[in-house]
């Protein structure tokens, strides 16, 4: 678990859900203390062309044949 502040409008930065004690529980895939990276062996997938957190998605390496990319 990490600190949830700073989560503004989408806690844990739609990533994960924001416990009692303000803290983040991220879902698999991602880390950091606002579920706003990808953890290691996922890769940053841009769903329709956004850029903020909750348009990000964190794959697995072997999705969508892009292995090499998270070398």
């Amino acid at each position: 678990r990490v600190s949830a502040s700073g989560g503004g409008i989408l806690p844990c930065s739609g990533h994960g859900n924001c416990t009692v004690e303000g803290t983040c529980e991220c879902e698999a895939g991602y880390h950091g203390s606002l579920c706003d990276r990808c953890k290691s062996n996922y890769h940053e997938y841009h769903l329709d062309g956004g850029t903020d957190n909750a348009s990000v998605v964190c794959l697995p390496c072997a999705t969508h044949n892009i292995s090499a990319a998270c070398s």
